[in-house]
Order: structure tokens, then C-alpha cells, then sequence
């Protein structure tokens, strides 16, 4: 049974405090003077390390100084239509470069 809403919760962790785990291992890589950020930046700034490497630590990186972008959903309001018009351009070139000659 779920609490009702608007009824204040009670009991737990207060909002903000790490669990158990996180805040054993953030302990444990203070202790080991253990930066995660600051390794994964030398890496991917290394010159010797591989392209795919470097990606993977800067994509890493980027969701602690950018946020995450959301899908948009681009469906009609309630209760309004939506049409939906898709048009064919003809090309005025071919794929060899040559013009393509006009249909009548």
C-alpha cells in the first residue's frame, strides 16, 4: 500500500545523504587520493590514448557539466487535428552530374 498523497514522508535518509555504499566509496578513494574526473580528463587529454578511448571518458565527463537532453514528443494538443504534408523535390542533377532531362 502506497502513501496517500500529500501526506509528508517520514523515516529514512534525509534528502541529500549518500547511501551506505556511495559514501563508503567515496571514503575509500579519498583515502587512495583518488580523483575519477580527474583521471578520466588525463586520458582523454593523453595524446597516445586511442580516438575511441578519449570519446568514451569526454561522453563521461560531459554528463557532469552538461545536461541531458530529453526526447521532445511532438504530438497534436488534445483535441486538435494534425496534418501531416510530405513533399518530393526532383533533383536537378543526377548522380553522374549530368542534367536530368524534365518529364512532361
Amino acid at each position: 500500500m502506497s502513501r496517500p498523497t500529500g501526506l509528508a514522508k517520514t523515516g529514512g535518509r534525509v534528502r541529500g545523504t549518500p547511501n551506505k555504499k556511495t559514501e563508503l566509496v567515496a571514503k575509500k578513494l579519498a583515502k587512495l587520493g583518488c580523483d575519477p574526473l580527474e583521471g578520466l580528463a588525463k586520458i582523454a587529454l593523453n595524446p597516445e590514448t586511442k580516438v575511441e578511448v578519449k570519446v568514451r571518458c569526454l561522453a563521461e565527463l560531459a554528463q557532469y557539466v552538461y545536461p541531458k537532453r530529453k526526447a521532445v514528443n511532438i504530438a497534436p494538443a488534445a483535441g486538435s487535428d494534425m496534418t501531416v504534408r510530405v513533399e518530393y523535390i526532383t533533383p536537378q542533377i543526377s548522380l553522374d552530374g549530368l542534367p536530368v532531362p524534365k518529364q512532361l
